[in-house]
């Protein structure tokens, strides 16, 4: 798919309102490891979150590619 990492991640951090994820590293961190195939679990242990959390992230990175498809 192509979509652009950085309009991704500045959706996650201004959608982001609480509990922030501490920096672009972790996001970036978090979307490898899900592209890598990683389970939501395995990934929530290795960065410290909440699979919850981990959850919300991946989530709102997978709608800012569909929007930005769509924009495209």
């Amino acid at each position: 798919l192509a979509w652009s990492r950085e309009a991704s991640l500045m959706v996650l951090l201004e959608s982001s309102r609480g509990n922030r994820v501490q920096g672009i590293n972790e996001i970036v961190l978090i979307n490898d490891l899900n592209q890598q195939g990683l389970s939501v679990l395995a990934i929530a242990q290795q960065v410290g979150y909440d699979r919850k959390t981990v959850t919300k992230y991946i989530e709102r990175s997978l709608e800012a590619r569909y929007d930005g498809l769509r924009a495209a």
